[in-house]
């Protein structure tokens, strides 16, 4: 088998093709239920700036074509509408790029840590939906200890940014201070609790959050009722329409897979003064159409790669120490990688071994007559003893050399073990 990548970022495809591969956190689990129907096993990546396809496919298998079949599939898009913009990794590549992506130095935002937290839930979909093998399960498990090592030995997430204080810097940037402004969110998740975060303290006259689950609104108004803003409140997603008409500030915050504010839709109506629109949805939730620059401000996602840039230009130095600890670990999981090569020989001669072993203690013993039961443990343990020091050096070499197919298959032949080492796929 081997390991293949297959996705794209905000750095090789706009937001509009994004938007329309992306997957929605309700329905990933079912995504990988069609994935595992292609693929060995598989994990799949999804945030506002990237989706990415990992899988374990067979050495014959044009991986590239099927994972493309796979985002053609379920998006219901032709390929050709997408291929263009997909890159593709492989192997040892896959790897590097994985805890590159855990470490930070692969975000719009240098060295920031929400990548972790979306690892970790795609960890943990993949195990729900039992879509992992035991490699590919290592591999998630081992790159998010990198993502922990890198922040706690380097200075790359000193001085943290996110995407949302990106979008808040480059809005603050265009339209001046918050002071005495009204603000509506809509959405009470991750990013919106970090939009809060990022305006604790600022002079926002008022804040509104709106959203489908009421409650929850209420939970994060309660919350951030002592930060420093004037008025903070909660109302249902029924009072949209009114909020929207006295805000200077709409930050959009939800996941659906059609624009809420569109041609089809009247809200966008409700817009009856000059405001500030930072859409941080994914897709996104507001079709720019309606919002000539003129009467409003519009930011996306995409609007704050050149402060990004920026930031990470004057950081090269961290990113190289960042690298050095990359380059290590991922020189330490080839190893382990390599060995599983050799796993499924060793375990079957192992086997192997034992069977003989305990067919010929059996009639040894039968053979020597009553034994008590010290004697019968001393004829044990010298028939394990004889098996341990026969195995030992097989076994050392097959260690010793992981990708010397040709000792393998020795081994089976000289043992004649039986094994299915290609298709067996243990899930997690």
């Amino acid at each position: 088998m081997k390991l293949i990548m297959a996705g794209l970022h905000q750095r090789t495809a706009p937001i509009e093709i994004r938007e329309k591969l992306a997957f929605s956190p309700d329905t990933t689990l079912q995504a990988l239920e069609l994935l595992r129907k292609l693929v060995y096993a598989g994990f799949i990546i999804s945030t506002c700036n990237r989706i990415e396809i990992y899988a374990m496919v067979g050495d014959d298998i044009d991986g590239a074509l099927l994972l493309r079949m796979f985002l053609s599939e379920w998006h219901h898009i032709d390929i050709s509408a997408f291929a263009d913009y997909l890159s593709y990794r492989s192997e040892q590549d896959v790897i590097h790029h994985l805890f590159a992506l855990a470490s930070g130095i692969d975000s719009i935002v240098l060295g920031e840590d929400q990548i972790l937290n979306q690892m970790k839930k795609a960890h943990s979909v993949a195990k729900h939906a039992h879509s992992l093998n035991k490699i590919l399960n290592r591999l998630m498990i081992k790159a998010l200890e990198v993502g922990k090592r890198v922040r706690s030995q380097t200075q790359i997430a000193k001085h943290q940014l996110s995407t949302v204080s990106l979008a808040l810097s480059k809005a603050k940037q265009m339209d001046g201070a918050f002071d005495g402004k009204s603000v509506v969110i809509l959405g009470a998740g991750r990013i919106a609790e970090l939009a809060l975060k990022h305006l604790k303290g600022t002079q926002v006259r008022s804040l509104t959050i709106i959203n489908r689950t009421y409650e929850r609104a209420l939970e994060l108004a309660e919350t951030y009722q002592n930060a420093g803003i004037d008025q903070i409140i909660a109302r249902p997603i029924s009072e949209l329409a009114h909020a929207l008409q006295s805000c200077d500030m709409f930050i959009s915050c939800i996941f659906i897979p059609e624009p809420l504010f569109s041609a089809h839709n009247p809200l966008a109506t409700n817009f009856t003064r000059y405001c500030t629109i930072v859409d941080l949805s994914m897709p996104r939730s507001i079709d720019t159409s309606l919002f000539p620059p003129e009467t409003h401000t519009y930011i996306s996602l995409d609007h704050i790669q050149s402060i990004a840039d920026a930031n990470r230009a004057a950081r090269s130095a961290e990113i190289e120490d960042v690298l050095q600890i990359i380059s290590q670990e991922v020189g330490e999981f080839l190893e382990w990688l390599n060995i599983q090569q050799v796993v499924p020989t060793i375990s079957a001669l192992k086997q192997r071994a034992e069977h003989i072993r305990m067919e010929e203690l059996q009639k040894t013993l039968r053979r020597l007559g009553p034994l008590d039961e010290h004697q019968q443990q001393l004829v044990q343990a010298m028939s394990m003893s004889i098996v341990n020091t026969l195995l030992h050096e097989p076994i050392a070499s097959l260690r010793n050399a992981p990708n010397d197919v040709a000792l393998a298959q020795a081994v089976n032949q000289l043992f004649q073990l039986s094994e299915q080492r290609e298709n067996h796929v243990e899930h997690v």
